[in-house]
């Protein structure tokens, strides 16, 4: 039965990759929500490009961490300090690592995406064949490795998200989510 909370302004989305946790962000952001793809920042850091609404100091940082892996304590600061600016905001792949929580406060929303490991595969399967990141369908990356510790340390603040149905399924249940409705 579902649960009613306050309609949720700071959403912080965790899950594997091929989860889906991109795709519920930009279901967000059609929603007014500011979408912060931890994941994409990174990658545009390494191409020394920098979006205009993302400070030069946090792309800078970003360009360091390793591809995969946990953010450093003091980037992932950088990441919540920035967030805490706009009103509405959903932060994709993160937290990374347990020691993260320690910088988010009872208004962020912990979200857990999830998607069958098939479904998963073939998304990945699929973004490899036409993006010239580096997936591997079986690989597992550092950050997914830690994923289980990051969930284990939310504990009760982690909902959950089923992102296995089609993509008006997925935009049914973010509006859900925006509106404040747990299940």
């Amino acid at each position: 039965m579902p649960g009613h909370s306050e309609p949720a302004s700071r959403l912080c989305l965790i899950g594997l990759h091929g989860a889906g946790k991109s795709t519920v962000g930009r279901l967000l952001a059609e929603q007014g929500y500011w979408h912060i793809s931890i994941g994409a920042l990174r990658r545009l850091a390494r191409m020394g490009m920098r979006p205009s609404d993302i400070p030069v100091r946090l792309m800078a940082m970003l360009r360091e961490v390793d591809p995969g892996g946990p953010l450093r304590y003091d980037v992932a600061a950088a990441v919540v300090g920035m967030a805490l600016a706009k009103p509405r905001v959903v932060l994709d792949g993160f937290p990374s690592s347990p020691l993260h929580l320690s910088l988010l406060d009872s208004s962020w929303r912990m979200v857990l995406v999830q998607a069958p490991d098939v479904q998963r595969r073939e998304r990945l399967r699929r973004r490899a064949e036409t993006s010239p990141r580096a997936w591997t369908v079986d690989g597992v990356s550092a950050r997914d490795r830690e994923l289980e510790r990051v969930i284990e340390a939310t504990g009760a603040r982690l909902e959950r998200f089923d992102n296995s149905a089609d993509l008006n399924a997925c935009r049914e249940r973010a509006s859900l989510l925006s509106n404040g409705e747990t299940s």
